[in-house]
């Protein structure tokens, strides 16, 4: 086990590793499920960039990893001149790290990093059961994002091992605060890793990819039922669309549909994959009209498109425009004509936002998807598969006899959209 000569790792406390078993696992750990979990970070054979998912289960952890490997490799100021897809072994490793360091940082509330290690001893290549892994577990704390980086690159091997995904995920965790964790997910009696199947929750997703650890995918609080509930506070550096918003079980906010950078974690009723593109125009600044429609969905708490009259001075303050007791009851008349009690969004944007632009960003661009679960993969190869993706004009004019997963997900982000995968091959979101 290597380390930073300066910062030596110590015992986890055994009390705070039964919080954090309790947290991932629940009150106890099924053997199957955690050898589903127990595998390193491995770059497939035939995709140099591409990670591989031996088991289903772990997706949560490796497609958010594959998402900010793909950040650092394509976006980063350190960004490779050569070809992005054909990277030799150092240059992965030295990418991969990076990854881990920016997963490590955007949930550092204090400062503090908090990296998790396994002490192998003698016995590397055994199979070794969960109560024997976490007794061999250590830890190294970080005062600033430079030692943290030291120390992962200095060990980045340790990370290809058998327990390397686990150990991404205990250090996030413990960087990020357990106590922090269990109060963003609201619902104390969730666990982190589904029992039964073996998946990672929701909370778990957003709290690799935005550094929260909310359950919601909706944008900032709401209020359901009289609950405050909380959704994703900010725009976040990876992107998140559902299928299962195309089914209407959820709703995806504006905050995870447009990310910092064109990188999208896919994610169907049981599995995550990962969509990219180089076209860095396809994630763009929001305008007041769109930042108006978010604060508005907002309010409109049963997704209705309307709101009751009584919101509409706590939206205008939200949008920061004039909300002044006489104004509002000006306004509750223009807005309101027929005195029916609500405000139509088509209205209030009528009335508040006249001259909002159509969306003109790029119409014709290039999409890549890798889903890094072998067995779904053609001949258990896994690869980027790329297609040529344009958005039409009209909602009328679609292929009709295009019905696959990938495509009723996308067009929660991109709904006119059509898509043409090189050689037909239509990627697989299971």
């Amino acid at each position: 086990m290597e380390t930073s000569e300066n910062v030596p790792p110590h015992h986890i406390d055994h009390q705070e590793i039964l919080a954090l078993k309790k947290l991932l696992w629940g009150a106890t750990i099924k053997s199957e499920i955690f050898h589903r979990w127990d595998q390193g970070f491995e770059f497939s054979e035939n995709e140099p960039i591409a990670l591989v998912q031996q088991q289903g289960g772990p997706c949560a952890v490796i497609a958010s990893t594959q998402a900010f490997l793909l950040k650092n490799i394509l976006f980063s100021d350190n960004k490779p001149d050569t070809n992005w897809r054909g990277l030799e072994d150092n240059e992965k490793l030295y990418f991969l790290a990076n990854s881990i360091c920016d997963m490590l940082h955007q949930v550092s509330t204090n400062g503090q990093y908090c990296i998790v290690q396994f002490d192998s001893g003698n016995d590397s290549n055994m199979k070794i059961g969960h109560e024997e892994f976490h007794s061999r577990l250590k830890l190294i704390k970080c005062t600033s994002s430079k030692e943290a980086s030291k120390v992962i690159q200095n060990s980045i091997a340790e990370y290809l091992c058998q327990f390397g995904v686990l150990l991404l995920m205990y250090s996030v965790l413990l960087t990020k605060g357990l106590g922090i964790v269990k109060k963003e997910m609201e619902d104390s009696s969730e666990v982190l890793i589904d029992s039964i199947h073996g998946h990672g929750s929701q909370s778990l997703i957003n709290l690799l990819i935005t550094g929260s650890a909310v359950t919601n995918l909706w944008d900032g609080e709401r209020e359901v039922c009289g609950l405050k509930l909380q959704g994703i506070p900010s725009r976040s550096p990876i992107g998140f669309l559902t299928q299962l918003e195309h089914l209407r079980y959820t709703e995806v906010g504006w905050n995870l549909k447009n990310p910092a950078y064109p990188i999208w974690i896919l994610g169907s009723e049981t599995h995550l994959t990962v969509l990219f593109s180089l076209e860095e125009t396809l994630v763009t600044h929001e305008t007041q009209a769109q930042t108006a429609r978010r604060t508005f969905a907002r309010f409109d708490t049963e997704c209705n498109g309307f709101i009751t009259i009584d919101k509409f001075g706590d939206l205008l303050k939200s949008l920061n425009l004039e909300s002044a007791p006489d104004y509002v009851n000006i306004m509750k008349s223009r807005v309101d004509e027929e005195g029916l009690g609500i405000i139509m969004l088509s209205k209030f944007m009528e009335e508040f936002f006249p001259n909002e632009k159509a969306d003109k960003s790029v119409t014709k661009f290039t999409l890549f998807h890798v889903n890094c679960l072998a067995r779904s993969s053609t001949e258990n190869k896994v690869e980027f598969i790329e297609g040529q993706a344009e958005i039409c004009d009209l909602p009328d004019v679609q292929v009709l006899g295009d019905t696959s997963n990938i495509r009723t997900c996308l067009m929660t982000k991109w709904p006119t959209i059509e898509l043409k995968w090189n050689n037909s091959r239509v990627p697989s979101l299971n």
